[in-house]
């Protein structure tokens, strides 16, 4: 079959604290009634199963962030780095937010991919 032109997903996620990896199973139901199981475990360092389940490495964000004297601005980076006690309290949510939105579409594609290459 070919992916739904409007794709829905609903997905809801608390992450740790400290680093690691998550594994996830996933159903991916089609219209037809056809459901592919994404539940495989994938141990770290082994080769990838049949139909892996999807892995969210998660790093331990920076004690804190420092500038040296004599730095200067530069262009914006796309490097985020963990905020000091003066960010508003609202951007944790936002930071997790955009934490789970991007591994969303990271599994879509990881899926989309994986079936296609069935």
């Amino acid at each position: 079959g070919t992916p739904s032109d409007n794709p829905s997903l609903t997905f809801s996620l608390v992450l740790p604290d400290r680093a690691g990896t998550i594994q996830m199973a996933v159903l991916q139901t089609y219209s037809d009634g056809t459901v592919d199981r994404w539940i495989d475990p994938w141990p770290a360092g082994q080769p990838e199963p049949e139909s892996p389940g999807p892995r969210l490495t998660l790093t331990a964000a920076p004690a804190s962030t420092t500038t040296t004297a004599g730095t200067t601005a530069s262009a914006p980076t796309t490097t985020t780095e963990a905020s000091d006690s003066s960010a508003p309290s609202g951007s944790g949510g936002f930071i997790a937010g955009s934490v789970a939105v991007l591994f969303v579409i990271g599994a879509i594609i990881f899926l989309v991919r994986a079936r296609s290459q069935r």
